[in-house]
């Protein structure tokens, strides 16, 4: 098991914020023009690729490690399962739900054989997992 299986969700977050934020300290520094410009650029990118560039980072990184010989689109697996259940955090009780759908994922990954029901059940916690989001989301309403 790789190092990044091991870590939280909480701690990629941490240390993808420490390696961010001088990023942000050279943004402040900027006058106001060059701000201006980057905040356009930065929402046409936002339009044209469907994510702010710090997640479209994490994405190709996360695509980027990999492993070799691994189609993209082979599924939920060890390797990927942090992928698979990824959204934007809107808070704790959000990034709460991320941990404990991921290590509900890892554990069927890890004991249950490959099979159509294994599929259907990985299925269904990705499903929780996009429901949990939007009820956060949407304060419950729905």
């Amino acid at each position: 098991m790789s190092q990044d299986d091991e870590l939280s969700h909480k701690a990629r977050a941490a240390a993808a914020d420490a390696t961010t934020e001088p990023l942000m300290r050279q943004i402040s520094a900027l006058d106001p023009v060059a701000r201006a410009r980057l905040a356009g650029w930065m929402s046409q990118f936002t339009a044209v690729v469907g994510q702010t560039p710090m997640v479209a980072a994490r994405t190709l990184h996360a695509q980027a490690t990999q492993p070799v010989g691994v189609e993209a689109a082979s599924g939920v697996w060890l390797h990927n399962v942090e992928l698979a259940f990824a959204m934007p955090a809107l808070d704790d009780r959000d990034e709460l739900v991320y941990d404990a759908l991921v290590a509900a994922a890892k554990v069927i990954l890890r004991n249950v054989p490959e099979s159509g029901d294994r599929s259907s059940a990985l299925r269904d916690l990705r499903v929780a997992r996009w429901k949990a989001h939007s009820a956060i989301a949407n304060h419950g309403r729905f």
